[in-house]
């Protein structure tokens, strides 16, 4: 008995010391990872990397060039982008040397060379989100309401940027008025966004259908079908990692997908601002979340070759470095719209690419339509500001799409599948969903036209710090832009009749946008609601019965979904006769008695009026 009690202690011992050798080993992992963002985050570029544009027709080894590729010793020449003959993007190129080399004083030594344009480190640009989980114990929801009548997503109460109830503790309609905007488009397959992040959980339930496929591309084949440069990019690229494979292992860029583009009305999940759209994932940050200016420049450059139609850039920097803005003014002389982080630091200096002048910056708010500003334990997030901000979306505490496996945000508590994040990442592609949606509704929208329906289109905000010029109204963007329906056809049908019987008269109209429309019908004795909706262009047909003798005019109008109204059709009389008197039915005489009811009153009595 001793014996088995001796035994039993000694397995229990080895039990404990095992499970505290596996808990110390995930303490080192989780400590190594932590001392190495640190050192990233102390970093403003990449070691031993550095960024040259030449002047056209220049060539890399030229004999200045070469002196001082030869002193730094120069170990590798990249061309960045291929096939960027005649383009803003030609003759750029990455240069290594060794890491203990001081890279200031080397692209100082370069740009001052006369065939340089520019020479700048490799830039680190970061995500802006918080950097940890928020609130983690806090309950964040006050009451978790049943889920929209408009789409079935079981988790769509929890979206209050979508729709504010104030089911979170917010100002009720403090919103983007997505229910309302969902009458109008739900977006286009056809419209592609492409998400430059950390790549895209592209298997998740709720992203799978809208992942954008490269069709021209045959999977695992080893080939480059396409003739795009890139081998078996069928789901995209992973620019970090210099592979076919942009699935994310960090987290970000999964949630920023999430916002502008799930699946929605799928019974999983949450709903994305745009139901419909493509989410093109192009991986350009590592799994600690930063990314390189070289990578990130290449990743762009791959959405806007690859049809992507906005590019959704939720990172960013405080330098402004030449290479971005190359690649920025080439995405947007091909109509890509442009949409990018305005940062969380709480200041009003510009942060790059959203301060480029062809990018729509986006600032962040909150559920009570004030200033994204929220508390991390000890670190403050709070949305940065100033005149070179064009727009506010919702930003605080969004809940969205994670990747259903391990990556980097869940050693720090956030969950896998789904969960809340903070930042003007998140605000950004709240505002890339709706341009998605304009450019589904309107595809043939100017790039200035999409930004002006966004940013003249807004609900106010409250903050003494300017966000630019409201918060996004995806109702108001859309139905702003909607022509109305061609002014209906003048009624047909019998002249005259008698009263109490049922009589039956028809109308056509057009809608520019080919949107389904609704008719009110003015027959004189009464006004009918709007009836609908039909099809554009359809012949309707529509009863009345006249209770009383008399003559009448019917007039007829059409509105379409989005609530645009045409004018009144042309006046069409009716006689239910109170004496044996002729009928004028002639439209411009009628218009003439219409608009002067007390002219000619002989003639009118003539016409039994």
């Amino acid at each position: 008995m001793k014996n088995k009690i001796i035994g039993i202690f000694v397995c229990m011992l080895l039990i404990v010391t095992n499970v505290l050798s596996v808990a110390d080993a995930v303490d080192i992992m989780i400590n190594k990872e932590i001392k190495q963002i640190e050192d990233i985050q102390n970093q403003e570029f990449v070691p031993g990397e550095f960024i040259v544009k030449f002047t056209k027709n220049t060539e890399i080894s030229n004999p200045s060039t070469d002196i001082n590729n030869e002193k730094y010793q120069v170990n590798y020449i990249e061309k960045l982008f291929r096939n960027s003959e005649n383009t803003i993007l030609d003759n750029i190129y990455r240069l290594r040397v060794t890491e203990e080399v001081d890279i200031l004083s080397i692209v100082k030594d370069y740009a001052s060379l006369p065939d340089v344009v520019y020479a700048e480190p490799n830039y680190i640009l970061r995500p802006f989100i918080i950097p940890r989980n928020t609130q983690q114990s806090v309950p964040r929801f006050i009451n978790d309401m049943s889920s929209s009548v408009n789409t079935n997503d079981p988790d769509f109460s929890k979206q209050w940027a979508l729709d504010n109830t104030g089911q979170v503790g917010g100002i009720p309609d403090s919103d983007i008025d997505a229910l309302e905007v969902w009458n109008i488009e739900k977006g286009d397959p056809d419209v592609v966004i492409a998400i430059v992040d950390t790549g895209i959980d592209y298997n998740h339930p709720d992203l799978a259908d809208n992942i954008w496929i490269n069709e021209d591309e045959i999977p695992d084949n080893g080939i480059d079908d396409d003739g795009n440069g890139f081998v078996d990019d069928v789901r995209g690229w992973d620019f970090a990692y210099d592979d076919n494979d942009p699935l994310d292992d960090h987290g970000h860029g999964t949630h920023c997908a999430g916002i502008a583009a799930a699946r929605s009305n799928n019974s999983i999940g949450i709903a994305g601002v745009c139901w419909n759209c493509k989410i093109m994932s192009v991986k350009t940050h590592y799994n600690f979340g930063f990314g390189y200016i070289s990578d990130i420049a290449m990743g762009i450059i791959y959405a806007v070759d690859n049809s992507a139609d906005v590019i959704s850039m939720s990172f960013g920097s405080n330098k402004a470095p030449n290479l971005l803005k190359d690649v920025v003014d080439y995405a947007y002389s091909k109509d890509i719209v442009l949409v990018a982080a305005a940062g969380n630091n709480g200041v009003s200096d510009e942060f790059y690419p959203a301060a480029f002048n062809n990018v729509i910056a986006v600032a962040g708010t909150d559920n009570n339509d004030e200033r994204m500003n929220t508390w991390d334990f000890i670190i403050k997030t709070v949305s940065n500001y100033g005149p070179w901000v064009d727009v506010a979306a919702p930003g605080e505490e969004i809940y969205s799409t994670m990747p259903t496996y391990h990556v980097f945000l869940n050693i720090w508590g956030w969950k896998k599948n789904y969960d809340y994040l903070s930042g003007t990442s998140m605000a950004t592609p709240h505002v890339a969903g709706l341009a998605a949606l304009l450019l589904s509704k309107y595809p043939s929208l100017s790039l200035r036209k999409v930004k002006s329906l966004i940013c003249e289109n807004v609900d106010r905000y409250y903050s003494k710090y300017y966000l630019g010029t409201g918060r996004i109204n995806a109702f108001k963007a859309l139905n702003e832009n909607i022509l109305p329906p061609e002014v209906p056809e003048t009624p047909t049908g019998l002249t005259h009749g008698k009263k109490g019987e049922k009589y039956t008269y028809t109308t056509k109209t057009t809608d520019p946008q080919g949107d389904q429309v609704y008719y009110m019908w003015d027959w004189g004795d009464e006004v009918s609601i709007w009836i609908g909706p039909f099809d554009s262009g359809e012949t309707i047909s529509e009863d009345h019965i006249w209770i009383k003798k008399g003559n009448y005019y019917i007039k007829v109008k059409a509105k379409n979904i989005g609530g645009a109204e045409s004018d009144w059709s042309d006046l069409f009389a009716i006689n239910m006769p109170k004496n044996k008197v002729f009928i004028f039915n002639f439209p411009l005489l009628n218009w003439f008695f219409e608009r002067f009811p007390n002219a000619f009153p002989l003639l009118r009595y003539l016409a039994g009026l």
